[in-house]
């Protein structure tokens, strides 16, 4: 499959696509890694308009205020106690990354495998490494470690030192949805190279950024997205970034 990278560079000033003018198979995201681990956590773009952009993905709120599961077109917010919240189209992020999620590979897991594990069975599946991925996992974990940060004051800390402060929640045999994607390392300086899953449970009370698990009985669905569609703050904090 030929490789066909499309990096759209939109001011946050910019007229907004309806999403039926947007190729689904495109993957949105909004400013960079980077950006975020140098403490620009303040948000530009509200849900409203990034549901525009996609069903799905993972992200985070204005002030790095908890982590976002965007899972079959619903926003869910974990705050930094565990719980989830239901932000309006008004909330802003300054960090989010979304797709149409439309699966192009499925299969089943039965094995108790760990996070790790679970990276290495995908890997092994995969008809590329080279594009971005978006991955759901859905069922039955006997274990999930997941964290959540407190938002944050100005004048904003690194992410590094954000993360000092975080809240780590461990669930058992528990039922729920892991939300994220996979980046190549051609695209680090976008985002981080390799997985980064959110998690939230079926009953939507409790979820988080996952740090490790142990698999039950879950299926997976994988959605490759072979264009990037990518938007910067023009914000002074941004164009000043070093």
């Amino acid at each position: 499959m030929k490789l066909r990278f499309l990096v759209i560079v939109l001011a946050a000033f910019a007229v907004c696509a309806t999403a039926a003018d947007l190729d689904r198979d495109a993957l949105y995201q909004l400013s960079t890694l980077p950006a975020l681990s140098a403490g620009l956590y303040e948000g530009f773009k509200p849900f409203g308009v990034i549901l525009q952009r996609g069903d799905f993905g993972i992200g985070t709120f204005d002030g790095l205020n908890g982590e976002m599961v965007l899972l079959d077109g619903i926003v869910y917010q974990v705050l930094v106690d565990g719980t989830v919240a239901r932000p309006g189209p008004d909330a802003i992020s300054p960090f989010a990354t979304v797709k149409f999620f439309d699966p192009e590979q499925r299969g089943d897991i039965a094995e108790t495998l760990t996070y790790e594990e679970t990276r290495k069975h995908l890997d092994s599946v995969l008809t590329t490494r080279n594009v971005p991925l978006a991955v759901r996992i859905e069922g039955t974990f006997e274990y999930v470690r997941a964290r959540s940060v407190p938002v944050q004051e100005k004048p904003y800390p690194a992410l590094s030192s954000a993360l000092e402060h975080q809240r780590i929640f461990e669930m058992t045999n528990v039922t729920g949805t892991a939300v994220g994607f996979r980046f190549p390392t051609a695209l680090t300086g976008v985002q981080a190279d390799g997985y980064h899953l959110h998690f939230v449970t079926q009953d939507r009370s409790a979820g988080g950024h996952l740090l490790d698990f142990r698999l039950g009985d879950v299926k997976y669905e994988l959605d490759y997205a072979h264009d990037l569609l990518l938007e910067l703050p023009s914000s002074g904090d941004f164009y000043n970034l070093r």
